[in-house]
């Protein structure tokens, strides 16, 4: 399946983040943000529950989740930095 959220829709949804920052974290300061992907907010979810160091860490895993799929198809819409 070709993902349909954004690179943009991350940065949105993760904007104002302080790292080194936990899953639990993420993911409330992406609802905080309201009106995010579906998309990004099942990804969010899907993260391994360990603490990112950066925005780039971050995408990384992110990213991993994509490729990890298995109707993964195109280009995950977080590129590596």
């Amino acid at each position: 399946m070709q993902p349909r959220a954004t690179l943009e829709d991350y940065e949105r949804a993760l904007a104002g983040l302080q790292y080194p920052v936990s899953k639990p974290a993420v993911i409330r300061k992406a609802r905080d943000h309201g009106g995010i992907d579906t998309e990004v907010a099942d990804t969010l979810e899907r993260l391994p529950d360990v603490s990112f160091d950066s925005f780039t860490e971050l995408l990384d895993a992110i990213r991993v989740l994509y490729l990890d799929r298995p109707d993964a198809a195109g280009d995950p819409p977080v590129a590596p930095i």
